[in-house]
């Protein structure tokens, strides 16, 4: 369940940084994307886990 929801966050993840730069005037650097997309899967482990293990 925990892998499954983590496949899933990355796909949410990356259509919020798309629009958020279509929306935008500011071009951030791709390695900036790419951290900002790493640092919120780590921040967003800790819940999914504790929403597994509540739900089950």
């Amino acid at each position: 369940m925990i892998v499954a929801i983590m496949s899933i966050m990355p796909i949410i993840y990356l259509s919020e940084t798309a629009t958020l730069l279509t929306s935008t005037k500011a071009v951030p650097k791709f390695l900036d994307v790419l951290i900002i997309f790493i640092q919120r899967t780590i921040i967003s482990l800790p819940f999914v886990i504790i929403f597994v293990k509540l739900v089950l």
